[in-house]
C-alpha cells in the first residue's frame, strides 16, 4: 500500500455512497484547475494589450497560447501515473504551487522570450492537474456517480477557459495587462490553498479496489488495452474538430459578415454548452448505467453541426448550432474517463495514467487538424474544404466509438 494512502475498509456495499465531504474536495480540485486554464488562455483576447505590454508582436503572443498542448501531450503519460501511484493530494499541491510561483514572475517580463520561458513553466504542471481528475473520483466517488463527478471536475477546463477569455478584456481595462495576471496569480493561490485545507491528507484507498500496480505494469495494462486505444483515436479525432473549427472561427465567419466579436461569442457557447453537457449529460450516463451510446451521439451530432458552422450565415442561426455542438461534443469528455475506470482492461489503479495517453492523443489530434486546415485553406483559397475534412473526422468518430465495448453493459449482462 501507497505511504500517501489510509487504510479504509469502505468496500462493498458501503462504497454506495461518496465519502463525507467528497463533492467539496471535487469543487475545491475544480477550482485549481480552472485557474490554471484562466491563466493559459488569458492573452487569448487581449494579443495586442499584451503585445505592447511585454514589447512584442501579436504573433508571439498568440503562440504562448500553443504552448498549453505541447506541454500536455509531451508531460501527460508522467502526469497520469504520478497520482495512479501516490494518490491526487501531494501531484497536485506540488503542481498547484509551481502553477502560482510562475503565474507571479510572468508579470515581470521584460520581453517575450522571458514571457515565453515562464509561460512553459507556468504551463508545464497543468496535465499534472487536469490528469489527476480520475484518481479524484475514484478515491470519493462510487461506480454510480463517476461520470457525474468527472463531468463536474472536467467542466473545470472549460470554466476557465470560458472565464479567462470573457473577463480578461474587462480586467485589463481597469487593471492593465499586469496587473490582471497578478489578480489571477492571487486567485490561483487561493483556490489551491482552499484545496489544501479540504483535500484529506493522507488520500482514501479507491472505493473501488485496494490493489495498487508497480508504474512498469500500469503502464504495460495501458499500453495493451484495445479499449484505450480505441478512446484515444477518438479523442485524437474529437480534439482534432474542436479545436481546428474554434482556432480558425474568426476566418471562417468573416466572409459571412461576422466580425471578430461574433467569432468570439459564438465560439465562448460551445465552451459554455460543454459545462452544462459536462455535468448534464455525464449525471444522465451514470442514470442509465451506459457510457458507449454518448460517445456514439457525440459523433453523430458533430457531422452536421461542424458543416453548418461552416456554412450558415445566420448569427443566431449559428449560435443554436454552436450550443447543440458544445453540449454533446464535450461531454464525451467526461464520459470517455469513466471508462477508463470502468473497463476491465483498465480500471481505477490506471485511470489517471489512461487519461494521460488519450490527453496525449487528443492534444496531437488538435495540433494535427489545426494544422491540415490551415493547409487546406492556403490550398483552395478558403475553408469550404477544411469545414469538410471535419465532418468527415467527426463521421470516422462516430466509426471508431461503435467499435467501443461499453463497461456497463457487459458489467450487467449476467444478471439479464
Amino acid at each position: 500500500m501507497s505511504r500517501s494512502q489510509t487504510p479504509d475498509v469502505t468496500t462493498g456495499s458501503k462504497a454506495a455512497q461518496a465519502r463525507p465531504g467528497s463533492w467539496l474536495v471535487l469543487g475545491a480540485y475544480v477550482g485549481v484547475v480552472a485557474m490554471s486554464h484562466v491563466l493559459w488562455i488569458s492573452f487569448a483576447s487581449v494579443t495586442s494589450q499584451a503585445a505592447r505590454t511585454f514589447h512584442t508582436t501579436d504573433v508571439s503572443i498568440g503562440l504562448l497560447v500553443s504552448v498549453g498542448p505541447i506541454c500536455s501531450a509531451l508531460f501527460s503519460i508522467p502526469a497520469g501515473m504520478i497520482p495512479d501511484r501516490f494518490g491526487y493530494r501531494t501531484p497536485l499541491l506540488a503542481a498547484g504551487v509551481a502553477t502560482s510561483v510562475f503565474a507571479f514572475l510572468r508579470p515581470l517580463a521584460g520581453g517575450f522570450p522571458v514571457l515565453l520561458l515562464l509561460t512553459v513553466a507556468l504551463l508545464i504542471p497543468q496535465p499534472f492537474l487536469i490528469n489527476a481528475v480520475a484518481d479524484v473520483v475514484n478515491r470519493h466517488f462510487p461506480d454510480e456517480e463517476v461520470a457525474t463527478a468527472t463531468g463536474v471536475g472536467t467542466m473545470a477546463i472549460f470554466l476557465g477557459i470560458t472565464i479567462g477569455v470573457a473577463l480578461t478584456p474587462v480586467l485589463v481595462d481597469g487593471l492593465g495587462i499586469k496587473g490582471s495576471q497578478l489578480l489571477y496569480a492571487g486567485l490561483s493561490v487561493a483556490a489551491l490553498f482552499v484545496f489544501w485545507m479540504v483535500a484529506p491528507n493522507p488520500v482514501p484507498r479507491r472505493l473501488t479496489t485496494a490493489i495498487e500496480l508497480a508504474p512498469r505494469e500500469a503502464l504495460r495494462r495501458v499500453l495493451r488495452s484495445r479499449t484505450l486505444w480505441l478512446l484515444s483515436a477518438v479523442i485524437f479525432l474529437g480534439f482534432g474538430f474542436y479545436l481546428g473549427m474554434t482556432t480558425w472561427l474568426e476566418d471562417i465567419l468573416k466572409p459571412k459578415g461576422i466580425d471578430s466579436n461574433g467569432a468570439g461569442i459564438v465560439a465562448g457557447t460551445i465552451t459554455i454548452a460543454g459545462v452544462a453537457g459536462s455535468v448534464v449529460l455525464g449525471a444522465l450516463s451514470d442514470k442509465v448505467r451506459r457510457r458507449k451510446p454518448f460517445l456514439v451521439l457525440a459523433g453523430i451530432i458533430a457531422v452536421p453541426t461542424l458543416w453548418l458552422l461552416g456554412h450558415v450565415s445566420s448569427f443566431a442561426l449559428l449560435e443554436v448550432v454552436a450550443f447543440v455542438l458544445g453540449f454533446f461534443l464535450l461531454a464525451a469528455l467526461p464520459v470517455a474517463i469513466a471508462t477508463v475506470s470502468e473497463d476491465d482492461s483498465l480500471g481505477p489503479q490506471v485511470a489517471s495514467t489512461g487519461v494521460g495517453v488519450m490527453l496525449m492523443s487528443g492534444n496531437i489530434g488538435g495540433a494535427v487538424v489545426v494544422g491540415a486546415m490551415g493547409l487546406l485553406k492556403n490550398a483552395e483559397g478558403n475553408f469550404s474544404g477544411a469545414v469538410a475534412l471535419c465532418s468527415v473526422l467527426a463521421a470516422v468518430a462516430v466509426g471508431i466509438a461503435l467499435a467501443i465495448r461499453d463497461p456497463l453493459a457487459r458489467s450487467a449482462a449476467p444478471s439479464a
